[in-house]
C-alpha cells in the first residue's frame, strides 16, 4: 500500500454479505490501531465486502512498518466472527 493513494481493498467472505448487521475493519501498526472503517464505510456485494481509504488515511501510516489489517463481523443471528490478520507493507 502507498501513502497517499486511495486504494480499495476488498474482502471475500464465506458467506453472503447480506447476513453482516456490523463490520468493523481495523488497521494497526506497532499493536496499536491506527484507523478503523465501519459499516457504513464498506460497500457490499454477494460475499465481498470492499472499503476505500483516503489520502488522509494512508498519510497515517508510517512507511517504515507493517499494517496490520483484521475486519470484525457481527451477523444478525449474533455469531460475532473475526478474521485472520492481514499484513502488507506501506
Amino acid at each position: 500500500m502507498r501513502r497517499g493513494t486511495t486504494p480499495t481493498h476488498e474482502f471475500e467472505l464465506p458467506f453472503e454479505t447480506n447476513a453482516i448487521k456490523k463490520i468493523i475493519i481495523t488497521y494497526a501498526q506497532r499493536d496499536e490501531i491506527v484507523l478503523e472503517k465501519k459499516t457504513e464505510d464498506c460497500k457490499m456485494d454477494g460475499t465481498i465486502v470492499s472499503v476505500t481509504l483516503t489520502q488522509e488515511e494512508t498519510l497515517r501510516l508510517d512507511s517504515s512498518k507493517h499494517v496490520k489489517i483484521q475486519a470484525k463481523v457481527l451477523l444478525f443471528n449474533g455469531k460475532a466472527l473475526v478474521s485472520n490478520k492481514i499484513t502488507k507493507a506501506v
